[in-house]
């Protein structure tokens, strides 16, 4: 969870659905609305439709959705990194390449192994 922003994860529907449930009574008790709901699970998105949860409505032409900073592909389940930018930062000095490594935004750590690599061989090159 991040400020409010909740990714979660479930075996089945009805696993799903209960934790649905439950993080959205959780949250009501704090005066938080959770909204914008997202899942691959038709039958999923027909039960919290019946309860008025809030669901963005997966347009066929729409696969991807950008959740904290990575890309979730909901047709396939696989999460992605937008890297056409790597080819333009190793272009640029060093110094440049510190500092946007240092500013990636990378809530859950996923990159981490790839910037550390940038900022060993920017060190390590001198």
């Amino acid at each position: 969870m991040y400020v409010n922003d909740l990714i979660t994860g479930a075996n089945d529907t009805r696993e799903a659905l209960k934790l649905s449930r439950r993080a959205n009574e959780f949250m009501s008790k704090a005066t938080m609305n959770l909204c914008k709901w997202v899942t691959n699970d038709k039958n999923l998105v027909e039960e919290l439709e019946k309860e008025h949860y809030d669901m963005i409505l997966n347009d066929e032409n729409v696969t991807k959705l950008k959740v904290l900073g990575i890309q979730w592909d909901f047709q396939d389940n696989s999460l992605s990194i937008e890297t056409a930018w790597v080819t333009e930062l190793l272009k640029r000095k060093k110094r440049f390449i510190l500092q946007t490594a240092g500013k990636m935004y990378d809530l859950l750590g996923l990159i981490s192994p790839f910037t550390e690599r940038l900022k060993f061989c920017c060190k390590s090159y001198g």
